[in-house]
């Protein structure tokens, strides 16, 4: 009997151990997926017109430099999947989008919104 109960311990210390080892990993492995960086491509239209903005700030939110969509209203940011990017142009309401989601963003005119409000 004792011989059985040592081998069990032992099993059971393996078994223990392999799952910590799992644990670990996959609980690390969540920590730094937001850590991971990136290039984020989008394009920026205007919600009325539904045509590419060229000229609007894109910028990683509370950070500088911004870089600034081309004629066609693409861009191209280097950024964390956790980052939220924030998109402003005059004339238009500015938009913070998480860069995990950003794909074509829609900027709608300020003047629309301030009629909607009146």
């Amino acid at each position: 009997m004792k011989g059985n109960t040592k081998g069990l311990l032992a099993i059971f210390t393996v078994i223990l151990l392999v799952a910590s080892y799992i644990m670990y990993n996959s609980s690390s492995k969540v920590k730094n997926e937001s850590a991971v960086s990136l290039f984020v491509d989008g394009i920026v239209v205007d919600a009325d017109k539904g045509e590419p903005l060229k000229g609007v700030s894109v910028a990683i939110r509370g950070h500088n430099p911004a870089t600034i969509t081309s004629d066609d209203g693409k861009f191209r940011v280097k950024a964390l999947l956790s980052d939220e990017l924030l998109f402003k142009k005059d004339g238009f309401l500015p938009r913070i989008i998480r860069a995990s989601d950003v794909e074509k963003v829609v900027l709608t005119p300020a003047a629309k919104e301030d009629n909607a409000m009146e």
